[in-house]
């Protein structure tokens, strides 16, 4: 099962390699390195490995949970990256999050899932009882710091979306590909533009407006498919922060 673009095509590149860039220093994050996991839970988890997406033809084995799927359990990444997207009418959907290591995905209040996650790149995973995940006791408080830091950022998402301008969103989701890195440096992008469209609410031709407004103002170089040139990092942090800057 593939997530299409407008015409059907697969869109997710299995390049292992981008992940760090894309996700910071947690992509090199090993099983042990989670913030919120005890040693007693490495031993208890089920361990399962992820394919990654194939360039061309049927994808197989890189399903982690569809919408409508009984909610069983909760995952946390070791290795690789997972895409979680909800499907919206008119064909469309919303890419709500990109989970690397160290973190946790699956969590709902409800016994099935409403998003659908998808390996980006091949993946290792642990399994765990939802029932017994909810029950962890004190030594195991961790759960509740996953399930907090997931809230911190649906909240982040929502003020993206609610709130800040087209090139505001853009600019915000490539300073985040930045992290606290100063100077020039090419940023590699696991996302097509359409994916990039469909985790910012824009269209695919805002987005790539956006990609040429930043290169006019010399914030990037140009914009190719896997990677771009920041230029002004701290210009960039500046619109995603809202100073003004609009897309005619």
């Amino acid at each position: 099962m593939g997530v299409p673009d407008a015409v059907g095509r697969s869109v997710l590149k299995p390049d292992t390699a981008m992940v760090s860039t894309f996700l910071g220093s947690a992509a090199k994050s090993t099983s042990h390195d989670s913030p919120y996991r005890s040693r007693r839970r490495l031993r208890t988890g089920r361990h399962f490995a992820l394919a990654a997406p194939r360039p061309q033809g049927a994808r197989i084995g890189n399903v982690l949970f569809s919408e409508g799927d009984p909610a069983d359990e909760v995952f946390e990444v070791l290795k690789g990256a997972v895409v979680v997207s909800r499907s919206l009418t008119g064909g469309r959907r919303q890419i709500i999050d990109i989970v690397g290591p160290g973190r946790m995905v699956g969590f709902t209040a409800r016994r099935a899932h409403e998003c659908t996650a998808i390996a980006l790149t091949a993946a290792e995973l642990i399994a765990f009882d939802r029932n017994s995940a909810q029950n962890w006791k004190d030594e195991d408080l961790d759960f509740n710091t996953a399930v907090l830091t997931e809230i911190d950022r649906l909240r982040r998402l929502v003020s993206l979306l609610g709130r800040k301008t087209a090139i505001e969103r853009l600019a915000t989701f490539l300073a985040d590909l930045m992290g606290d890195r100063k100077g020039p440096q090419v940023v590699r992008l696991l996302l097509s533009r359409q994916e990039i469209a469909d985790h910012l609410g824009l269209a695919v031709e805002t987005v790539s407006r956006g990609f040429l407004a930043l290169k006019q103002r010399g914030i990037i170089e140009r914009a190719r498919r896997t990677s771009i040139t920041v230029l002004d990092g701290s210009a960039l942090r500046g619109i995603g922060a809202g100073d003004g800057e609009t897309i005619a």
